[in-house]
């Protein structure tokens, strides 16, 4: 799940350092890779570049980009699959709540579609109310996933 623009520079990437062994990011002495500590001294050196002032670490970026993806609607599921992990568990830490996703959520009342209003009842908002003042029972809209009820034969 790479952006289009980053697949680009990997691929210049790969031209000029005509890489020769399996290594994406081969350290300084053949058939090794980058340490640990090296990417992490290349996030604080782009951190400080791009003035960010809190500490930046390659977790908090996968925590970041799993939360990002989870306030955009995509699957836990789907997340548990992008992060590499065999557990599920081990997903659901990503999977707190946001304000993002508070503001989203939507009453099941909201879904529920208003009755016509007949004779000797006024529509009010949302709500069909007979002249007495009582709400006429309204009816779900059906989910699209959901199949309509089945009728007795």
């Amino acid at each position: 799940m790479l952006p289009r623009r980053l697949l680009e520079v990997l691929r210049e990437y790969f031209r000029e350092a005509r890489l020769v062994g399996p290594e994406l990011f081969p350290g300084g002495k053949p058939g090794t890779v980058l340490s640990r500590n090296a990417v992490n001294k290349a996030l604080r050196l782009a951190a400080a570049r791009a003035a960010i002032r809190k500490r930046v670490t390659p977790h908090a970026l996968r925590r970041a980009f799993a939360t990002h993806l989870l306030e955009a609607g995509t699957d836990l599921r789907a997340l548990q699959v992008l992060l590499g992990q065999v557990s599920i568990r081990s997903t659901v830490c990503y999977a707190q709540v946001s304000p993002v996703m508070i503001r989203r959520a939507q009453s099941p009342a909201d879904r529920l579609q208003p009755a016509r209003a007949t004779a000797g009842e006024r529509e009010v908002g949302p709500m069909v109310r007979r002249a007495t003042g009582a709400p006429v029972a309204t009816q779900p809209v059906p989910s699209p996933k959901t199949p309509p009820p089945r009728r007795a034969a």
